[in-house]
């Protein structure tokens, strides 16, 4: 909120960023994040990287099962479930 009481909302610029050639949707990974049991709520979006053009970064939420999980454990599950250039 502002100084004069004004929300602004944000939103994705684009809805596919390119990492290592690959077309990446934020909304894919998000899907396939959502559907853990660990996972309550995610946000996705693409960071600049000189080296791979964008990576994906998830902001994520942990369910009551995964608050005591290691969180590493959410990066593990997705590898299994999306192509490997989808995942840094």
């Amino acid at each position: 909120m502002t100084a004069d009481k004004y929300f602004y909302i944000v939103d994705r610029l684009k809805f596919i960023f390119k990492n290592k050639g690959y077309q990446v949707s934020p909304a894919e990974l998000e899907a396939h994040l959502l559907s853990l049991e660990l996972v309550d709520d995610v946000g996705v979006v693409g960071r600049p990287s000189e080296r791979f053009g964008e990576v994906p970064v998830a902001f994520v939420v942990l369910s009551s099962l995964g608050r005591d999980r290691d969180p590493s454990e959410v990066k593990d599950a997705i590898k299994f479930s999306v192509q490997r250039a989808k995942v840094c």
